[in-house]
């Protein structure tokens, strides 16, 4: 789902919408390479 992504803008649009499909924060983050709290803050964000 994440594969070939470089723009940040794209990255946490993707991410809003796994996190909409069930995916988890953790496993997002892991899969990225950030940490929890950045995937936390990503989400918190664009679903305001």
């Amino acid at each position: 789902m994440f594969e070939g992504i470089v723009e940040i803008k794209k990255r946490n649009e993707m991410i809003a919408l796994a996190y909409a499909l069930g995916y988890s924060q953790h496993m997002m983050a892991k899969v990225l390479g950030l940490a929890q709290s950045t995937v936390n803050g990503i989400v918190k964000r664009l679903n305001r």
